[in-house]
């Protein structure tokens, strides 16, 4: 569902473009921004280093933007009577969570049993893992997202007036940034960014102008107090309406790969992890402590494995199964 939603329905409907490659180079950025904050601080990577900062300023609301962008509104609207309207939270819950929970304990048996890294997890993480994500740290983007379905289904059937809804959202993202670290508290701060997703589908973009001008107070506001969450929505907002508007004029060679990548992005989401500590074992083995050795290694691997995996799934629609359970 939302942003991994791949089936029947959607592939009847003519694909847009940009959407696909929008949440291809998503989901690229988040593979290489879990490529530098895995590594040692001591070559370089690690949470402070610039290049995964500016990432994680903007690639994840980058994803619920596009999440919401192909979360059909009126399609919801449409869904009439008890029976439809548990269907259609099944299949969000089965999608999302049921999903997590597989490739959340497959990862858990990886770190476990063959590899720890520099975030080892322990057995009692396994007990914990139904509802604490950190023992499978992307798996919260799962989480948070079921419970945006759930809460945008409920406010679109009870509640007319979009912006009344959009209100809303404005407050639950206030609520979350006070809130303790949870997936519920991530849901909140990017159900918003869920909402703008629609609004850009719809062609309802600033211009460059205006962008230019959030981005500069955004950054004085960066640096006032109590206004620092304030200051990273308005970034993360206009960064995304950039990268989206460049994906929209982009037609070259990079175009197919994206949307390939876009349309079945739940299998290099859940999936490039895998790949990923394999070659950083292998390089471990050999010694490496070259920055752009590991990043250059575990991206291309990554990339090439995961559009492999892509392929194959195109090829075998019944391998979809393990990546969208309904």
């Amino acid at each position: 569902m939302g942003w991994f939603e791949a089936g029947k329905r959607e592939e009847r409907m003519e694909r847009i473009k940009w959407i696909d490659r929008s949440r291809g180079l998503a989901i690229l950025l988040v593979i290489l921004g879990h490529i530098i904050g895995g590594l040692e601080a001591g070559i370089g990577g690690g949470n402070e280093n610039i290049i995964r900062q500016i990432l994680y300023a903007f690639h994840m609301p980058l994803i619920f933007a596009v999440s919401g962008a192909v979360s059909d509104e009126e399609r919801i609207k449409q869904i009439k009577g008890k029976k439809e309207c548990v269907r259609y939270l099944e299949k969000c819950t089965v999608n999302l969570y049921v999903t997590y929970l597989f490739f959340g304990y497959l990862f858990w048996a990886v770190k476990y049993f063959l590899y720890q890294g520099n975030e080892p997890v322990t057995a009692q993480d396994a007990l914990r893992l139904p509802f604490d994500y950190s023992a499978w740290i992307p798996g919260w983007y799962l989480l948070a997202l079921l419970v945006i379905k759930w809460l945008d289904f409920f406010m679109i059937k009870g509640m007319k007036s979009s912006k009344i809804r959009v209100a809303v959202w404005i407050f639950l993202f206030l609520a979350g940034n006070y809130m303790p670290a949870s997936f519920l508290a991530r849901a909140f701060k990017n159900g918003l960014y869920f909402q703008l997703g629609r609004r850009w589908k719809k062609g309802r973009f600033e211009n460059p102008e205006i962008i230019a001008g959030i981005l500069a107070v955004a950054g004085v506001l960066k640096y006032g107090r109590g206004f620092g969450y304030v200051a990273d929505f308005f970034i993360a907002v206009s960064l995304c309406e950039m990268a989206i508007m460049l994906m929209i004029q982009t037609e070259n060679k990079p175009a197919g790969f994206l949307e390939q990548m876009g349309a079945y992005s739940m299998a290099p989401y859940v999936l490039h992890a895998y790949f990923t500590i394999l070659v950083k074992m292998v390089l471990n083995r050999l010694g490496c402590q070259s920055f752009p050795v590991f990043v250059l290694a575990e991206f291309t691997a990554a990339a090439l494995f995961s559009y492999l995996t892509v392929f194959f799934m195109k090829k075998y629609p019944c391998l979809r199964r393990l990546f969208y359970p309904l």
